[in-house]
């Protein structure tokens, strides 16, 4: 039996000390699109490019989640209605196609700093 109460302070707790189980309560919640954004978030303020690159390859799987609960259709492409699966659906493939993307574009950074460290 769930107990928003007490959800509510293991949440607010866990935002300030403790993302990781925050991100895997929201995921076990049957939250992935919150435990996505989460994740995101941590990869983008993470120091080095391995922590980066973990945080959204991570956010990426959980959108994906997100993505497959309901099935892509013409009328997920026309509206978007985030209460709604569909809609929620076509954010979280939306979402995860921008994370590949990202994580794409991080891979190239690295590889031509690598090439190019040393020139003038």
């Amino acid at each position: 039996q769930p107990r928003p109460a007490a959800q509510r302070l293991l949440i607010h707790f866990c935002r300030q000390q403790d993302t990781k189980t925050l991100r895997e309560f929201l995921y076990h919640a049957d939250q992935p699109l919150e435990a996505a954004s989460l994740a995101a978030a941590e990869g983008y303020r993470a120091e080095t490019l391995s922590q980066r690159t973990r945080g959204l390859a991570l956010a990426r799987q959980f959108y994906e989640v997100a993505a497959a609960r309901a099935p892509l259709g013409v009328a997920a492409s026309l509206s978007f209605s985030p209460a709604g699966d569909t809609g929620a659906s076509h954010h979280a493939a939306l979402m995860a196609h921008a994370t590949g993307e990202q994580l794409r574009l991080l891979t190239a950074q690295l590889t031509l700093e690598r090439e190019t460290a040393g020139a003038p």
